[in-house]
């Protein structure tokens, strides 16, 4: 009985280069799936945040023309003004007018 024949047989110095390019290669391959794989599952991500982003510019903006300028900021700081002096004198003249109307009632009712 032979035993050589039993023994595995070692590859050929050839096939031996050749499969460890290819496995090189295939792990080289395997990284750039992964790598197509991020930048897809980024590229699908992108546009929410791009529309996240563009509504909350949008919001802002909204804001920021609802808010007025400053010539009528001015106008309502200067109206605002104009109306604290004179409340204090409507104020007294509306206390006179009631207190003449509750006098007139009260003599008329004696």
């Amino acid at each position: 009985m032979n035993h050589k024949a039993w023994a595995p047989k070692k590859l050929p110095l050839r096939l031996l280069r050749i499969s460890r390019v290819l496995s090189s290669e295939l792990s080289a391959l395997l990284e750039l799936t992964r790598i197509v794989t991020i930048i897809r599952i980024c590229h699908l991500k992108l546009p929410e945040n791009f529309d996240v982003i563009n509504a909350r510019l949008l919001s802002l903006d909204m804001k920021v023309d609802s808010k007025p300028g400053y010539p009528q900021t001015l106008a309502i700081g200067l109206a605002s003004g104009s109306l604290l002096q004179v409340l204090p004198r409507v104020a007294e003249s509306v206390g006179q007018i009631w207190n003449t109307v509750r006098s007139a009632t009260n003599s008329k009712q004696s």
